[in-house]
């Protein structure tokens, strides 16, 4: 029998299941999780327990791939583009969302912004608070020791489900409970979450960091879902100049620095500031890094 684990994050978790007799129960244990957790089963484990890394698409897998999709226009699409799509997940969401016009993301965030934006376009347009109910469930994970993966009633009513689960936002593992289909969307639409609840004022600037910092310090700490990645996103989509959130910003960023700090990763921190911020080309995020 196989017993499949999605998304170990916690090393102490990694530790106890790594000593386990599962050979003597007749079990074949397979994990997800980073390679510092991979590290941490290795150490315990030896030679009971073998590594697999899943490394990112090659330039010709990546251009199998997406053949379908842009044709002959692949020499058209910049390297640093590729690069980008190069991770099988945002390949598969610019497969999803790339029209006939050609469309060339320059980060991440791009392509995680234009798929959330699928929940207000086409016959979605006519259902914008199904986007709104997402938000929220989202926001709640923010708390610790909150249910995950949702349950109907923590998502309003069937038909809402149904559609978003239709526009690719949902899936349900089993009858009666539905999840955001990968844990890399869930923690943007946490993000979104956040910058909603804090643009209806439900949420105040101190509330917010404090938000912020225990995630960037403590993203899986008590609750279902790795969440390290939300203070990135949220950061982001903040930083529209439109939105007029600079101050705010600053005070995000303050707030992850002392985290950062605490980790003593804070070099590691502003490198990849630097990059998504380069390539976003905002003079309101160029001067957060300065």
């Amino acid at each position: 029998m196989y017993l499949l684990i999605d998304r170990v994050i916690d090393h102490d978790e990694a530790h106890s299941l790594a000593l386990k007799p599962w050979e003597d129960w007749d079990i074949r244990l397979v994990i997800t999780c980073f390679p510092d957790v991979a590290a941490t089963i290795r150490g315990v484990a030896r030679d009971r327990c073998a590594i697999v890394p899943v490394p990112d698409f090659s330039t010709e897998e990546l251009h199998t791939y997406l053949s379908d999709v842009i044709g002959d226009r692949w020499p058209t699409i910049p390297a640093d583009v590729r690069a980008t799509l190069r991770r099988p997940l945002l390949a598969r969401l610019y497969r999803d969302v790339a029209s006939s016009a050609i469309w060339q993301p320059t980060s991440e965030y791009e392509l995680y912004k234009k798929f959330w934006n699928r929940l207000y376009t086409g016959t979605q347009a006519d259902y914008p608070m199904d986007a709104d109910i997402l938000k929220r469930a989202a926001y709640a994970l923010t708390q610790q020791d909150e249910n995950y993966p949702w349950t109907a009633a923590q998502l309003s009513d069937n038909a809402t489900i149904q559609r978003l689960i239709k526009v690719g936002w949902l899936r349900s593992p089993q009858l009666g409970w539905y999840e955001v289909w990968h844990n890399r969307l869930l923690n943007w639409a946490v993000a979104e979450g956040l910058a909603h609840e804090l643009y209806h004022r439900r949420l105040d600037t101190a509330k917010t960091c404090q938000i912020i910092q225990q995630l960037h310090s403590s993203p899986g700490l008590r609750r279902p879902r790795f969440l390290g990645y939300v203070p990135m996103d949220f950061l982001w989509l903040i930083t529209e100049p439109a939105l007029g959130m600079d101050d705010l910003a600053v005070q995000v960023l303050e707030a992850m620095e002392l985290a950062s700090r605490v980790m003593s990763q804070p070099d590691q921190m502003y490198l990849h500031l630097a990059r998504i911020f380069h390539k976003k080309g905002q003079t309101s995020s160029k001067s957060l890094i300065e």
